[in-house]
């Protein structure tokens, strides 16, 4: 799909193309307030894109994953590799 249709970070584009790699991005599925973003399946990604979305906090914390259609219960500290699953990133 060409990069001007995506709604990716543009700091993303610029890394990418200088790397000389292909794009290869994911939607974001988060319930409540759909973002309409594409993220990187990097845990580093998953895990900023999920701060800009108000998950933070301690890592034991126990919370229900935000995917749509999951409701596992897991500890913060897991979420970012969670998703990752949900993304289909192994």
């Amino acid at each position: 799909m060409p990069h001007d249709t995506l709604n990716v970070d543009p700091e993303v584009f610029f890394r990418v193309e200088r790397s000389g790699q292909p794009l290869v991005v994911y939607e974001c599925k988060l319930e409540g307030v759909p973002c309409g973003m594409f993220v990187e399946g990097t845990t580093s990604a998953v895990s900023a894109h999920l701060r800009g979305h108000g998950i933070t906090g301690p890592d034991s914390i126990i919370t229900n994953c935000p995917w749509a259609g999951c409701s596992k219960a897991l500890k913060r500290g897991g979420m970012t590799r969670h998703i990752l699953t949900h993304l289909g990133v192994k």
